[in-house]
Order: structure tokens, then C-alpha cells, then sequence
């Protein structure tokens, strides 16, 4: 996924089910039937942009070292598996962060492998585990499960994934 995103590509359907693992420990992502490659501008252009942007803070893009930054993609439909789409992608209303996005499915996968459940049922509003977890909540809701052995670190990370768009930043 960080050669992905060092070559601007978004997966946007990234998932257990779209990861190989070799018996040498290789992991290989495939399916890339809905992967785009989201738009860079050098970080001086960026103030155009960000005045054709509702909200400045969402604009939020990750910086190089070459100067480059990427750019938020207007809303590209719903789509990927039900267990693993964005809130971002979900809404489908606002700009997003292409590796924002593949953050989030990253989380999911990650709690999976450390929980060995999913993090909710389905991605939807109406799901109470997906909200807690996009408003943030991940710790009270490992609380409530009763999850127990995971470190800091873990949670931390996961927390960083799955925190909402505007959390998502590792």
C-alpha cells in the first residue's frame, strides 16, 4: 500500500479477500478494477485549489519530498465491499484523500487480524459499531466488546485509521 500511495494510485477496494499471501510471507494485492490514480499539484498551486473547496480543512493533503501534494477527488461513486468502505466513499457528497481511503480499509483489515471479528456488520450510518468508529470512539467500543491484549500501539494505529477522515493520517 506505500508503494501505492508513493505512485498516487488509490485501491479503493482493498480487503482480506484482495490480499495474497505466499508461503514465504509475501502479500500481494490484487484486483485493481477500481484503483485510480488520484491527482498531485505542486504544493505552490495548492491555494487555487483549496478556494474551489467548501471546507479548507478537509483539503488536508499529504506532503513529499518533492513538493508535490495530493489532491482531494470529487466523489467517484459508492463502491467497494460492504465491510470496508469509507465514510468518505459511503456519503459520497464530499472530496476525499484517495489514501485516506485505503487507510480506512487497512484499519478494518488490521482489526480483523488482531480481533478476529470484523469492526462492525456493515458500513452505514445505521450501524452503531461503523459510527462509533468514524466519530472516533474506537477505544469505548473496544471497551464494550471487551477486547482485551491489545497494546497502545495497536490501538493507537487502528484508532489512526479508522478515526474519520480527518484522523486518518499515518
Amino acid at each position: 500500500v506505500d508503494t501505492l500511495q508513493k505512485l498516487n494510485v488509490c485501491h479503493r477496494d482493498l480487503s482480506l479477500e484482495n490480499i495474497l499471501l505466499s508461503p514465504d510471507g509475501v502479500c500481494t494485492i490484487i484486483d485493481f478494477g477500481m484503483s485510480l490514480v488520484y491527482p498531485t499539484a505542486p504544493a505552490s498551486a495548492l491555494h487555487t485549489i483549496f478556494n474551489n473547496l467548501t471546507n479548507q480543512q478537509e483539503a488536508f493533503v499529504k506532503e513529499n519530498n518533492n513538493d508535490v501534494q495530493a489532491v482531494l477527488m470529487p466523489p467517484q461513486g459508492t463502491c467497494g465491499k460492504k465491510n470496508y468502505i469509507a465514510p468518505e466513499i459511503l456519503s459520497n457528497l464530499d472530496a476525499f484523500n484517495g489514501a485516506m481511503v485505503d487507510n480506512w480499509a487497512l484499519g478494518v483489515i488490521l482489526f480483523m487480524l488482531l480481533t478476529g471479528r470484523p469492526p462492525f456488520h456493515r458500513a452505514s450510518m445505521l450501524d452503531k459499531w461503523y459510527r462509533m468508529i468514524q466519530e472516533g470512539k474506537l477505544r469505548d467500543m473496544l471497551a464494550i466488546w471487551k477486547v482485551e491484549g491489545l497494546s497502545e500501539g495497536a490501538v493507537d494505529l487502528l484508532q489512526k485509521l479508522l478515526g474519520g477522515s480527518d484522523h486518518r493520517r499515518v
